[in-house]
């Protein structure tokens, strides 16, 4: 009798699917996931939408405690998310794609970077770890697309995306923060033949994201800071009346320019291939462009990327291999110049030429397999994803005759388990996670072109935030993680509503003594939220 009546149960659990509602077996992300098409730029593909309307809104929070951050993360961070993003086909030909969110966070006891960007052509850096303070976040994201089929499959499409943002710290020295990011793509899909589709797109991109330093009433306190060209060395600059911290102005670091992509994919039978690859150059510079303003520093950066998936899809089971590179390269240069003043008393400036202070690398190899079992309808009963993460940097910075080189690789495993256990009235989803980091590389190595003379000083360093960022990159660390989450209909409603909960663990082995002061660090974060289906 006892076990009779354990195999009921199992067997209630387990294949009670017949009693589900068909709104309950939809999965957002696993619909958006299952053609590259619907996750590329090129808008025109969303013609190859094929499933029904469907929109996705969530409310999460999370917090997240530890020292196991970057330089300019925090001990203690609050996160609250809103994101609400749809595909809906309007016509036979037109289908729309929009999403929009906002994402708040604050930490406490923080420093580091000034900018809420990464990849910098140069970065500034408190140069101080006793003025540590609050930081508080705001970033608004707005993007929409449309395509639209001309002529049997053949289409055209646009999309926008835009983000702002404001950030700010609470204690001196302060600055406050504003960014706009923009990116407008116009793209082409043909369908050459039945089994081929080639897809071609152009991007302009605009990002500027403007400082603005000050300290809170009558301060006589001398602050200084860091202008990192990289690995931590560079120029000590006082907050005053000029330089990159100039209190009197605003101070934008600018950057525009072009992308290109071209998108193939062949399918044959249950097997697919798709490849993108992409090319993108922008410029920009630090300061403001006019004769009476100073820029200071200008850049370049050239991003190549590509993109390719095997697919393999039969019955109830589906099949991703997804390798992705990604090389970046950035130069700055930093503006020599002159004030010179006219008859009028008003000064301007005259440049010479350019002094280099940075050259930088990036690259990245991300290799991922996934694999959905037991898809009823539009849900998978299993999701299995195993993948390795590489990365490489390579940094010089120059401050002649000086200059620093830093070299930092990092290994990556992940692995990721989803079961969705399908009952009458609705699925709980249990996801777990795992992975493991270690890199490798030396913090830096100085040396000179030439040997320097008595009266040239030996550049800024800043010790701690060195040891710092090269531990959080290559000190071996683990983490594991836990998800439930419980979807259902609100009773007397349509509504496919779900709530979850996560937790995840992460910790890093350092048992040497280094200026960093890490010992064994670990972090912590808890997630809950609540979401809608439609």
């Amino acid at each position: 009798m006892y076990r009779f009546l354990v195999f009921y149960i199992l067997y209630f659990i387990f294949s009670s699917v017949g009693a589900q509602d068909s709104l309950l077996l939809r999965d957002y992300r696993y619909i958006q996931q299952s053609s590259p098409w619907l996750t590329q730029r090129n808008a025109a593909a969303l013609t190859l939408y094929d499933n029904k309307n469907m929109a996705e809104a969530e409310l999460s929070f999370s917090y997240g405690s530890g020292k196991l951050t970057d330089i300019s993360g925090a001990p203690s961070i609050t996160n609250l998310q809103a994101a609400i993003e749809s595909y809906y086909r309007i016509n036979p030909r037109t289908v729309v794609f929009g999403a929009i969110s906002y994402d708040n966070v604050s930490g406490n006891d923080m420093t580091g970077s000034v900018f809420m960007q990464d990849r910098l052509p140069f970065d500034i850096i408190e140069d101080s770890l006793t003025n540590a303070g609050r930081k508080h976040r705001d970033t608004y994201h707005l993007t929409g697309g449309c395509g639209y089929d001309i002529y049997k499959g053949f289409s055209v499409g646009f999309k926008a995306d835009y983000t702002a943002a404001n950030y700010a710290k609470y204690k001196d020295l302060r600055h406050k923060n504003k960014l706009m990011d923009l990116k407008f793509t116009a793209g082409i899909l043909a369908p050459v033949a039945s089994w081929l589709n080639i897809g071609a797109d152009y991007t302009y991109l605009r990002r500027t994201e403007s400082l603005k330093f000050d300290t809170y009433g009558t301060n006589e306190k001398v602050y200084k800071s860091l202008i990192d060209f990289g690995g931590m060395m560079g120029i000590v600059e006082q907050y005053g009346n000029d330089g990159y911290t100039d209190k009197t102005h605003e101070m934008p670091l600018f950057e525009d320019g072009h992308s290109g992509s071209l998108q193939l994919s062949l399918s044959h039978g249950s097997f697919s291939l798709f490849n993108a690859l992409t090319y993108s150059h922008t410029t920009g510079y630090y300061g403001r462009k006019s004769p009476y303003t100073i820029t200071y520093t200008e850049h370049d950066r050239d991003i190549l990327a590509e993109h390719v998936r095997l697919c393999y899809a039969r019955n109830a089971l589906k099949a991703f291999f997804d390798v992705r590179y990604q090389h970046e390269k950035l130069q700055n240069r930093m503006n020599t110049y002159r004030g010179l003043t006219n008859t009028n008393g008003a000064t301007h400036y005259e440049y010479y030429d350019e002094a280099e202070t940075s050259d930088k690398c990036w690259r990245n190899l991300d290799i991922d397999y996934t694999m959905y079992l037991g898809i009823r309808h539009e849900l998978p009963t299993w999701t299995i994803t195993a993948g390795y993460h590489w990365q490489q940097r390579d940094l010089s910075a120059y401050l002649y005759p000086f200059y620093r080189l830093q070299q930092l690789r990092t290994n990556e495993l992940t692995a990721t388990v989803t079961r969705n256990i399908m009952l009458p009235k609705g699925v709980w989803s249990v996801t777990v996670n795992g992975g493991y980091q270690k890199g490798a590389g030396d913090p830096y190595k100085d040396d000179t072109f030439v040997t320097p003379s008595n009266k040239q000083a030996q550049p800024a360093s800043m010790e701690v935030m060195l040891w710092r960022d090269y531990q959080y990159l290559t000190v071996p660390q683990y983490n594991i993680g836990l998800q439930m989450k419980y979807s259902f209909l609100i009773p007397g409603t349509r509504l496919h509503t779900h709530v979850r909960a996560a937790f995840d663990y992460r910790r890093a082995s350092i048992t040497d003594e280094t200026p960093s002061g890490f010992h064994n660090p670990d972090r912590t974060t808890f997630t809950i939220a609540a979401g809608h289906t439609f």
